[in-house]
């Protein structure tokens, strides 16, 4: 469950701390600031970010240099670019597992045997990117 006070927290600490990609911050260090009990890959804390950027609508960037509060309309621009990218090579994996999973090979060849029968109506998925 997301906290709004922790979401609350998070903006507060990217707005006065983290303005700006020379001042990224890492996602631990946030977690640790804002004194979130999180695992270590940080998905408490990466999902509360997202919903300061989906619910709060707090423009929020990142790149391997951490989040930021964007300062120039070239960093929403290029962390947009960044985002797009990931989600078409995440759907492209997705898409290949699918085909894969059928005995389908783009290679004209035949997939590994399936042991059992998957029901590969998947359907869309979750939500925006």
């Amino acid at each position: 469950m997301i906290s709004a006070k922790k979401v609350g927290a998070i903006v507060d600490l990217l707005k006065a701390e983290a303005v700006g990609q020379a001042n990224a911050m890492k996602v631990n260090v946030i977690a640790a600031r804002c004194e979130i009990d999180d695992n270590p890959q940080h998905s408490k804390t990466r999902e509360m970010i997202r919903a300061a950027i989906e619910i709060n609508m707090v423009p929020v960037c990142s790149s391997s240099a951490g989040f930021w509060i964007p300062t120039k309309k070239d960093d929403v621009r290029r962390c947009v670019i960044s985002l797009r990218s990931r989600a078409v090579a995440i759907q492209a994996r997705a898409d290949a597992l699918l085909l894969a999973a059928a005995g389908v090979r783009l290679d004209g060849n035949a997939g590994p045997a399936i042991q059992e029968t998957l029901d590969l109506d998947i359907g869309g998925g979750g939500g925006t990117p």
